[in-house]
């Protein structure tokens, strides 16, 4: 869609340029990010893992900070939200 000749004529503003608040869902974000860092913490591999603790071996699968970023995204989008 081209924009109108109105539009196109019109001086940007600072407001165009600048992204909404998402201050809160980055907020609720970060602190499951925190706490998944926390939860998982692996001192053996000096760094974070998923351990599978089934039969009698410990399997660590360890993470990085993008799949844990993601992990921390997909807890935040099953939690509902009041308010």
């Amino acid at each position: 869609m081209k924009p109108t000749a109105n539009q196109s004529k019109r001086k940007r503003r600072r407001e165009d340029d600048i992204p909404p608040d998402t201050s809160t869902e980055n907020d609720t974000q970060l602190k499951a990010y925190k706490q998944l860092e926390s939860a998982i913490r692996c001192e053996l591999h000096h760094g974070h893992c998923f351990v599978d603790r089934t039969g009698s071996i410990d399997n660590h699968r360890c993470l990085d900070h993008s799949e844990m970023t993601l992990w921390a995204k997909k807890i935040v989008s099953l939690v509902p939200v009041y308010g």
